[in-house]
Parts: structure tokens; sequence; C-alpha cells
């Protein structure tokens, strides 16, 4: 499997480069959180090359980098998590925070120091006896505590995520664009490669152990090659991300304009919004004066018909504040902004599938027109709104 870890290896080499380019247009752009994908970058290129040197017994010519960069496993959980922060706008951590993130893996180097200052000899000796044996439950429970860890920084991620893209539902109609699907698939990545750590931690077999390389480098060559390719990392975070902070759910209290009384979604109680809008000013006569001149600008102007209308451009329609606006949306319509304009574009939907004159067009034509940015999303928004699939809606309409 010599060809094997060759790839592998060449892997290593290239994320070793992308951290170091990574690094570079970080300092000239000012972009702290691709520091934090550099280390990522970087930490995992080193565990991977320190896995080939092993798995090619070619540590026994290198034998001072054996366990050299093993605390680095500690680091990768931080490394994915503040950059996972950054991206998604969250303030940065301070710099005792950012110690005791990583405080685990430097007092597991300091552990490991005595053994890396060895010489050559005992490390040769130590080498010969950790690759003969099997490791004993001890070390496994010690490995199992760390990708524990590990887990817990992949999960607060994803619920990062999760509240990400829940906030994108308050600022704009199509979200498509703003998902940062990339991110996504970065912390899928991670994923697999615990899962993959894990299953050779539990089966101890040769077989395992390569699967979990390749997988690592393979990764390390995706990184490289997608992120290298994909402008909006390479972008201020502030473009790239809207708002990190979570959204509550909208909730009922005027009647709804009629658009939105097809959609049947489960709304929450007005306590759910404890001190949310409490300094805003806005009195319920208020509200509802907002919300009727949202309903006559939509029904005057036809504006969800624009794909990429945001609730900042329709709020300088308005003439209010965007948080007036969402606040009115959120309290009188007992919706987000998102729903309220995608149930209009649904609404004129079903409306041209009942329409004679629109027999000929395609489904597809007919969202396009009625202001969804894509088929993807037309389709998850139709069934989502409305309970059923656009083609059974035609369907029922013909």
């Amino acid at each position: 499997m010599l060809w094997l870890n060759l790839v592998i290896a060449a892997g290593a080499v290239q994320g070793l480069i992308l951290s170091g380019a990574l690094c570079f247009v970080s300092a000239r752009q000012k972009n702290p959180p691709l520091y934090w994908l550099a280390g990522f970058v970087g930490a995992f290129s080193l565990l991977v090359t320190s896995d080939v040197l092993l798995a090619t017994r070619a540590i026994f010519e290198l034998p001072h980098m054996y366990q050299l960069f093993d605390f680095l496993v500690l680091w990768l959980g931080p490394l994915c998590y503040g950059y996972v922060r950054g991206v998604l706008g969250h303030p940065p951590w301070r710099w005792r925070t950012i110690c005791l993130h990583f405080l685990p893996g430097a007092l597991l180097f300091l552990l490991l120091l005595p053994d890396i200052l060895r010489n050559s000899a005992i490390k040769r000796a130590a080498i010969v006896a950790d690759v003969a044996a099997f490791a004993h439950p001890g070390s496994i429970l010690f490995v199992a505590a760390i990708g524990l860890a590990a887990l817990a920084y992949l999960l607060a991620a994803l619920v990062l995520m999760r509240r990400y893209w829940r906030s994108l539902e308050n600022a704009y109609s199509s979200t498509q664009r703003y998902r940062l699907t990339w991110l996504a698939q970065l912390l899928g990545f991670c994923a697999v490669v615990w899962l993959m750590w894990m299953n050779s931690i539990v089966f101890q077999s040769a077989w395992t152990d390569l699967g979990t390389q390749l997988a690592l480098g393979l990764g390390i060559y995706a990184l490289g090659y997608c992120g290298l390719l994909q402008p909006r990392l390479w972008a201020n975070p502030a473009q790239n991300a809207f708002d990190a902070t979570q959204v509550e759910k909208p909730a009922p209290s005027n009647p709804v304009h009629e658009a939105l009384a097809l959609v049947d979604l489960p709304l929450a109680p007005l306590e759910n919004f404890p001190g949310k809008y409490s300094k805003t000013g806005l009195s319920s006569a208020a509200l509802t004066d907002i919300g009727a001149r949202l309903d006559q600008l939509m029904q005057s102007e036809l504006l969800f018909l624009e794909p990429e209308l945001s609730l900042t451009e329709l709020a300088k329609r308005l003439n209010v504040s965007a948080h007036s606006l969402s606040q009115t949306l959120n309290m009188h319509f007992g919706r987000s902004f998102f729903e309220y304009v995608n149930a209009l574009r649904v609404k004129e939907v079903e409306r041209c599938f009942a329409d004679p004159a629109f027999a000929k067009q395609s489904i597809l034509q007919i969202a396009l027109a009625s202001g969804f940015a894509s088929k993807a999303t037309f389709n998850a928004t139709f069934k989502r709104l409305s309970g059923s699939t656009p083609s059974a809606s035609r369907a029922k309409f013909s």
C-alpha cells in the first residue's frame, strides 16, 4: 500500500501549502476567521503526516517526529468551531477564552514532552513497541475522551449553523445564496472523519486504520481544491454572514392577510419574545399601521415577484427601520419575512395553476415568474407552505 500512503502524504503536503496561503491572505485582508481555518487545515495536515510516517515506517528515520504533533488532536475542535463562529459573524473570543479552549492540547503536549525529548535510540524502541502492541484499555478510554471532546465542538458548530439558517428567514425572501453551503459541507466532512476515527478505535483493525488515513488524505484534497476554488472563502466574513443570533419563532396576533391564510404553520405564543422588542417603542396601533401599509404595498407593486427581495430593501420602501418591519412581521402577521413573502409567491403560483391562460407554461416557468429563484428552492418552499407538491397542486386545479 505504499502508493496509497504516497497519495495521502501528497494530500498532507497540499494541506500545509493551503494553510500557509490562508495565513498570507488573512494577513493581507485582515480577515481573522481565515487564521482559524489555516490553523485547522495545518493541524489536520500535520496529524495526517504523523500517521503516514508511522504507516510507512519512515518514522524510524525521523524518530524525533514521533508523538510531536499528537497534541494537535485536541486543537482541531476549537479551531473548527472558532472558524465557524467567525464566518457567521459572532464576536471574536477574548484571549482568556482562547487559552481555556486550547489549554487541554497544551497540557497534553507538556505530558508528552519528556518522551519527545528522549534520544533517538530510546524513541525507536518505543516506536517498535507501539507498532507491535495493541492499545491497552487505558489508552482507548483516553482516545475516546478526546473523541467526545471533538464531537462536542462539532455539535456546537452545527447548532450555530442551524441558528444562522433560521436567522436568514427573517432577512431574505430567497436564502439559497446566503446559506454558506460550503461551510456546512466542511462540517459534514469533519463528521465523516470523526466517525471513521471512532470506527478505527473500536475495531482496531488494519483495514479500518487504512480507511481512516485514506479519508483524512482525501479530506485534505477536498479542503485544498474546494477551498481554493471557493470565492466566498476568501471574502471578508461580514460579506458571508447576515446574523448569527438566534431568531425566535414568530407569534400570532392580528388576523393574517388572505395570502398568508393558506399557510398552516405552528406558531409560538407572545411569551416567547421576552424583551426582544421591549425597547422598540412600537405600539399595537403602530404595528397595525405598518402591517396595513405593507399589505397595500405588496398588492399594488407586487414586490414579492422580485427574487432577491430583502427585509432591508422592503423596509426602505415602507420608510421604516428593518427592526420595526421585523417586529411587525413577527408580532402582527405571526410570520418570518421568508414565510410572509414566499406565502404570497405560493398564492401567485396557485393563481396561475387555476388560470387557463397559464396551462401551456411549465411549473418551473410559473415558479420563476412568481418570484422563486430556483427549482430546488421552489419545490421545498411550496411543499413547506402549502402542504402539497407543486405537481399535485396543479393537478388539483386542473
